[in-house]
């Protein structure tokens, strides 16, 4: 039997502090993970993920078990070390237009130094924001 909670805000122990349902619903990440992006990518945590695969250098589908409404999710994310000591800056690109509802499409760019390639780095996060079919 399923039961239901229904709230319009959630307060911590001491009710001092509160936040209203809309951002909890609508505000949470709805799929995360954190991966090693070196050799053979290997997930560490996540949530709503279903499988992580590899498409080259800095190149990845991150795939998410509960889908999106659509493809319009908004997909942010980082990452940290790439074995380098010189290379220090680095963008991580969502291709929205690659994007569908149960995937997030991933490029792990370095763009120390003048350059702009795609680069694997051994900690990339990823986290998918946006309403869940």
């Amino acid at each position: 039997m399923a039961s239901e909670l229904r709230v319009n805000t959630l307060k911590d122990a001491s009710g001092a502090n509160s936040v209203a349902m809309t951002y909890v619903a609508g505000g949470s990440a709805k799929a995360w993970v954190n991966f090693n992006g070196t050799g053979t990518p290997a997930v560490n945590e996540s949530l709503n993920i279903s499988s992580l695969s590899d498409d080259g250098v800095g190149k990845y589908d991150v795939n998410v078990s509960s889908a999106f409404s659509n493809a319009n999710h908004s997909p942010v994310g980082s990452m940290i070390g790439d074995g380098s000591t010189s290379f220090r800056s680095y963008a991580l690109v969502a291709s929205l237009s690659a994007n569908t509802a149960s995937k997030i499409d991933v490029s792990t760019v370095n763009t120390g130094d003048g350059i702009q390639a795609n680069t694997d780095y051994t900690s990339v996060n990823v986290h998918g924001l946006g309403d869940l079919a």
